[in-house]
């Protein structure tokens, strides 16, 4: 697997001409935490030649806009979300038509948010990918390895989300734009040892990091690409964003978030707390079991 992720700028324009398909399978409009319109997108996805999943969080309006502005520039749409669930890992879900992200939507995140729209939903992790399998989605665990709120390792580990759910997830987001090469590499080693598919990008905030990060696969149509991410054939290339885009990205995300300072504070409060208590909790289960260790010898 690792061989088929290169941590390097794609070469967008031969990869088209060898016959690949390539999208940004993480990005985000005005209807989440920034301020990109769907139509400056699009146009700028035409421009560089990469196709695109819109994946707002907890939100379909962006990508359903992006398919009407679409209509002059032809560029590949992936139809997609990114849901916050319940225990804090984020989930980016990829449909085959808009019909089933519509049917997904209704029943498993509309009527489902807090006081901030953007952030953790009522809805768990694991009714999340199934509904997602209802509706024939691909599920890709966002940034699995990054901050412990983020960890679906470490949720599965202290109890809170059901270790059957890798089971039914298909894929690992190994490269994050916005996110250190250290906790990408934890990603891509996390994928390898489960067996998932690989997808990939910029987790972008402006309209500066789209395409620098891509999956891609040897194919002409949206369709046969999200096949191919399923059945694990799908390669990623891309490098991280800079510190001063990674700082305008975070900015136009958090600018979004104080609208709703005093629920967002509460929410990531709490979710900072538990993350604590566990790790204290490890910290001493590990060092009881050195001094075990130390004992018996």
């Amino acid at each position: 697997m690792i061989e088929r992720i290169q941590f390097a700028k794609p070469m967008l324009k031969h990869l088209k001409e060898d016959g690949f398909l390539c999208a940004d399978m993480h990005f985000h409009t005005k209807y989440s935490d920034t301020f990109t319109r769907p139509k400056s997108i699009v146009k700028l996805a035409a421009k560089r030649r990469v196709g695109v999943a819109i994946t707002d969080h907890n939100h379909i309006k962006g990508c359903i806009e992006a398919h009407k502005e679409n209509k002059r520039y032809r560029v590949n749409i992936i139809n997609g979300i990114e849901v916050s669930t319940k225990q804090g890992p984020h989930l980016l879900v990829y449909f085959y038509s808009v019909g089933d992200m519509k049917e997904f939507y209704g029943r498993y995140v509309d009527g489902k948010k807090g006081r901030n729209p953007y952030m953790i939903l009522s809805t768990t992790a694991e009714d999340i990918v199934k509904g997602a399998k209802e509706n024939n989605g691909i599920v890709s665990a966002a940034h699995p390895r990054a901050l412990t709120t983020w960890d679906i390792q470490k949720k599965v580990e202290r109890g809170d989300i059901d270790r059957s759910i890798f089971k039914s997830i298909d894929c690992a987001e190994v490269i994050c734009g916005i996110l250190k090469r250290k906790m990408n590499l934890r990603a891509v080693e996390w994928a390898q040892k489960k067996g998932m598919g690989i997808t990939g990008g910029s987790d972008g905030h402006t309209l500066f990091n789209l395409g620098s990060v891509v999956t891609y696969s040897k194919t002409d149509t949206v369709n046969s690409f999200l096949d191919s991410v399923r059945k694990k054939k799908s390669f990623v290339a891309g490098t991280e964003s800079r510190m001063f885009p990674r700082a305008i990205s975070m900015s136009k995300a958090a600018s979004k978030h104080a609208r709703y300072i005093g629920p967002s504070m509460r929410i990531y409060s709490s979710l900072q707390l538990q993350d604590s208590i566990w790790n204290i909790k490890e910290k001493i289960k590990n060092g009881r079991a050195r001094l075990r260790a130390i004992k018996r010898r």
